[in-house]
């Protein structure tokens, strides 16, 4: 049949954004189908981009290709590295981004990617239809006589579309409500429309639905904060930063002859983005940062505060104000539609403020509990663990008679505080009274209210590894859906469900990693071999090889695949190549040798970073490759699919009900399914190793 377009991504969050962009780059003719289009990339919750394993994402997506790593180092307020008290294993980068601008950056980038059309409507249902044995790709078990495969969406306003595939990334849309105590609203969160009609649709289709929910802090005035009272955490002057885009550009830039990225005059001159008149202290951006009315309200604070620039020209740009079709072709070192930046890169960092709750505070929660749609029975979805609202904490830790609260900026601008620590669902009165209880918020003016939200999302067991549905062909699910949280985890599976949506039309193998070689693959194997029933959040101890699956070699770690899906940009993939090249011909070197070579030659210092650490940690990390050749062995054994379990009586029968449910497609993710044991397992390695039951 033809088809209206290539692949169909249903959302615009940050798994969709992914999922659209690597496709479209990928040469396929990709359709965006998103209920509010201003919503695509938006941070409904903490306008921030890494953290804890989240950054290790984030790395590997950009190794890829992805776009969330560069989009994020060209919009963010401030970076840091955490964790570098311990080893590079579980370093992590941290970028607190402008909401605003990250939408709008992403937003640019989609629209001018080829390719890639976006509509403004909402998905209603999946159209799907019977075909027989392995047509278009779909290898059903031995039991099946015919499987089911997605080939549309039908949707509100626009009727029925056609696709080869289909990439479901809703979010927190299906069957979305939001509660401000005991008030609900129908939403997907952010003023997002919710998605009943597809959650329906979903359900008829024989997806068991699960019920999560997550929330997010109210947003304050921050001329009405008293930072005086909290404490300032700086971010670094000369940030790790995500991308290797990133990393390219600072590179041209300190060859060329523009100077320096830190702003100067001549440096700025002819780009009419650095030069908007909208205070007196545009007028000068050798202004000293006291002078400046926006840094003023943001940081009414002691001047003894250390701050990494004192140039301030672009501090007093207004989203609000913001014309997103302005870019940078002025700008002959940034003249790239591709790396359009709102302010140069490594501009004044804005720090954030850290203070705390207070007895006080714990004492209106606790009052007030019954008030909470958490705790007064109105919410039934599992909430985040680690990522807690503030009754939670209240009544989990009820000796604690603290809990920190971090004041992040929203924007450049400065005006909308982010009060990282105090999500909550309790009712506007009560939120009042509690942000009033926090030093430094006494006088505190709440500009948006806390609210909880309870959506549906699906087991991801229901999955292949390559995000594809074992139940429907041709249909990926990616991100919130599949029991995630977080912007990263959704954007690492995003692109993941792009590619193989890609291959699948392709008729090319899926992309698939193996725990051994990224978080990516963690993550993916962690939701569709055990799955969830809370949201999922990534760590550095969800994976076994975490000493080899660092941030600094994710480029080297999956040069392969990117080289496979070509989108990462070729000079990039050449420059990682001639590295590891280098790195490995002097690691093979005499150590006197190496450090004769080292000293007569200049080689950039983050491939010398990266020989430093290996260096360093070569006993180890050669320990942990030989158990991840151990592993990948068993990943590697495939369970056939004239394998039939009711005929492997030698199974145990608990086993072969839960083989038959989840049907994982190696011995390794069948070891990994909980109430099969080590008996089964090798029972099934005889079976498959012997080619018949």
């Amino acid at each position: 049949m033809e088809y209206d377009t290539d692949i169909i991504v249903i959302g615009g969050g940050h798994a969709g954004a992914e999922a659209a962009l690597v496709s479209a780059r990928m040469g396929l003719k990709v359709l965006l189908v998103t209920g509010l289009k201003t919503a695509i990339a938006r941070m409904p919750c903490n306008p921030s981009v890494g953290g804890l394993a989240k950054s290790h994402l984030v790395f590997e997506l950009d190794a890829l290709g992805g776009e969330m790593g560069f989009n994020a180092d060209l919009t963010s307020l401030q970076e840091k590295t955490l964790n570098t008290s311990k080893g590079p294993a579980v370093w992590a980068t941290r970028a607190q981004c402008d909401k605003k601008m990250y939408a709008q950056r992403m937003q640019n980038v989609m629209s001018e990617q080829s390719g890639l059309t976006i509509l403004e409507d909402i998905a209603v249902s999946i159209l799907t239809r019977s075909v027989p044995f392995g047509d278009n790709g779909v290898t059903p078990r031995a039991a099946d006589r015919s499987c089911t495969i997605a080939y549309g969406i039908t949707t509100q306003h626009h009727g029925d579309i056609t696709a080869r595939a289909i990439v479901v990334t809703s979010g927190t849309s299906l069957r979305g409500r939001t509660y401000i105590g005991k008030d609900e609203t129908v939403s997907g969160g952010d003023g997002r429309p919710a998605a009943d009609l597809l959650s329906l649709s979903l359900a008829h289709l024989g997806f068991r639905l699960i019920r999560l929910k997550t929330g997010t802090p109210p947003r304050l005035k921050a001329s009405t904060c008293d930072f005086s009272r909290c404490f300032p955490q700086p971010g670094e002057a000369h940030p790790l930063y995500f991308s290797l885009q990133t990393r390219k550009l600072l590179e041209k830039a300190s060859q060329s002859a523009h100077p320096s990225i830190h702003q100067t005059e001549s440096s700025t001159a002819n780009c009419s983005t650095w030069n908007i008149k909208t205070t007196a202290c545009s007028e000068n951006h050798r202004t000293n940062h006291n002078e400046c009315p926006t840094w003023n309200n943001w940081c009414n604070i002691h001047d003894d505060i250390h701050i990494d620039q004192q140039e301030c020209s672009t501090w007093n740009i207004c989203p609000e104000n913001w014309d997103s079709n302005i870019n940078l072709r002025g700008c002959s070192t940034w003249n790239n539609a591709h790396a359009w930046m709102p302010w140069p890169i490594n501009s004044l960092k804005m720090p954030c403020f850290m203070t705390h709750t207070t007895p006080v505070s714990h004492d209106i929660i606790r009052k007030h509990l019954s008030d909470s749609a958490l705790f007064g029975g109105i919410i039934k979805g599992t909430g985040v663990r680690y990522c807690p609202s503030i009754e939670d904490k209240i009544v989990r830790f009820s000796k604690a008679t603290g809990h920190h609260v971090m004041l992040e900026p929203e924007g450049r601008d400065g005006r909308i505080v982010y009060p990282n620590g105090l999500p909550n669902s309790l009712p506007r009165n009560i939120q009042e009274e509690l942000v009033h209880s926090v030093p430094g918020l006494e006088e505190a003016e709440i500009l948006a209210y806390a609210y909880a939200i309870e959506y549906d999302g699906i087991d991801a067991r229901e999955l292949r590894h390559s995000l594809e549905s074992k139940r429907i062909g041709n249909l990926f699910f990616a991100g919130q859906i599949n029991g995630t949280t977080g912007y990263e985890e959704a954007a690492a599976q995003g692109i993941m469900a792009g590619i193989n949506a890609a291959f699948k039309i392709k008729n090319e193998d899926p992309l698939v990693f193996s725990r051994q070689d990224a978080y990516i693959g963690v993550l993916i194997d962690d939701l569709v071999t055990k799955g969830t029933d809370e949201p999922y959040r990534m760590f550095t101890s969800r994976a076994e090889r975490r000493l080899i699956l660092r941030q600094d070699n994710a480029r080297y770690r999956l040069l392969e695949a990117a080289n496979r899906v070509g989108v990462l940009p070729k000079s990039i993939r050449d420059q990682t190549c001639e590295w590891q090249k280098i790195i490995t011909e002097l690691e093979s070197l005499s150590e006197k040798k190496r450090n004769d070579i080292l000293e007569s030659h200049s080689y950039p210092p983050e491939l010398l970073e990266e020989l430093d650490i290996r260096r360093h940690y070569a006993g180890y990390i050669r320990q942990e490759e030989i158990a991840a050749e151990r592993a990948k062995r068993d990943e590697k054994v495939k369970i056939p699919h004239w394998l039939d379990y009711d005929r492997c009586i030698a199974v145990r029968y608990e086993s072969r009900e839960k083989l038959k449910k989840f049907q994982p497609e190696t011995l390794a993710q069948a070891a990994q399914i909980s109430g099969v044991n080590p008996a089964d397992i090798a029972v099934l390695a005889i079976i498959i190793k012997r080619g018949h039951i």
